[in-house]
């Protein structure tokens, strides 16, 4: 106990023996630390984000034309990590970048000259280091923009959102319209083979062949009815029917189920055709925004109070470094 209160009073001992020093170090350090950190050496940005939270990776035709919609899965329903990572991928991508470079004319606002050697490495540089997407605590998406200009940085910023929106859709939209084609020739496919079956049946309706089944019993009933009565006029036109039905009644009644059967398919082509349809034709958001980017009020770099404390405190701390160093190197020396 002794030894801790002696320990103690050294140390009070040693700050108050080179007390001017290290108050005139450490006040002389942070006073550069505030100049040097003014707006006269290093130009001030603003930062503005927006928050939001995906939406599930579901196309309008699943969500909301087929029977299962809002089902298990919800169109409504917030996305979750790996649509987060798809997302992110998307806000990370050279795409944002260009297009951002492009409306806002970032290379001459960054002071970037276009013709000047690695001119577009040094705006991806730059544009990566203002400009930053990433997931939050709670799954959602942060995308943050540091300008000197607050009102730019908040356009930026909503943009960049905006314009992900845009690009995912294209993509899905391009993969969409390739499915519909193929769907499409299918289903004219389909519906040209239906009209050859219905052609078909319908010269063989003008031969007197319509149902093989239903004129079969009729004719035979008629057929003994005639032969019991005598009746050798009927029998011959019988005989004159019976032998059109059985030259093209088998091929009647196979091309009445295939026409039931060819039905079915292009009514399941033409739903699909609608969803897939619907698919390339809207315009979903991918993102349920929590906030949008408003203009900041104060910079958010440089922190001019925190570089002050953080160089007041650094030289504090090896000015007792130094004295100490001092103090015993004079001991030693007399040793």
């Amino acid at each position: 106990m002794v030894e801790k209160k002696n320990d103690f009073i050294e140390v009070l001992r040693f700050a108050w023996k080179w007390k001017l020093y290290l108050g005139g170090i450490s006040l002389f350090a942070a006073i550069l630390a505030a100049i040097f950190s003014g707006p006269k050496f290093i130009t001030p940005k603003f930062e503005s984000y927006v928050i939001f939270y995906p939406t599930t990776q579901m196309s309008v035709s699943k969500g909301l034309l087929s029977e299962n919609s809002y089902g298990d899965d919800d169109f409504l329903t917030v996305g979750e990590g790996e649509e987060a990572e798809q997302l992110l991928q998307i806000l990370q991508s050279d795409m944002i970048g260009n297009k951002i470079k492009k409306r806002y004319n970032l290379m001459e606002h960054y002071g970037i000259k276009p013709d000047e050697k690695y001119a577009n490495t040094k705006f991806g540089i730059k544009f990566h280091k203002n400009v930053k997407s990433q997931l939050t605590e709670y799954t959602s998406i942060k995308v943050s923009v540091r300008d000197e200009d607050p009102v730019m940085a908040a356009n930026i910023a909503n943009d960049i959102v905006e314009i992900m929106d845009t690009i995912r859709n294209n993509i899905l939209k391009a993969r969409a319209i390739h499915g519909m084609k193929i769907v499409e020739k299918d289903y004219k496919e389909k519906k040209a083979y239906v009209q050859s079956i219905v052609d078909s049946l319908n010269a063989l309706a003008k031969l007197g062949v319509l149902d093989f089944e239903g004129q079969s019993d009729a004719l035979s009933q008629a057929y003994a009815e005639s032969v019991s009565r005598g009746n050798s006029a009927v029998l011959r036109t019988i005989d004159d029917k019976l032998a059109v039905l059985s030259e093209f009644g088998p091929t009647q009644a196979w091309l009445s189920g295939e026409l039931e059967y060819e039905l079915e398919e292009v009514v399941k082509l033409r739903t699909k055709y609608k969803q897939i349809k619907a698919d390339v034709e809207s315009i979903v958001p991918n993102k349920f925004i929590i906030e949008r980017a408003g203009v900041p009020e104060r910079k958010a770099f440089p922190r001019r109070s925190i570089i002050t404390i953080v160089a007041f405190f650094s030289a504090l701390l090896f000015s007792i470094i130094l004295f100490v160093f001092i103090e015993n190197f004079k001991q030693i020396k007399k040793k």
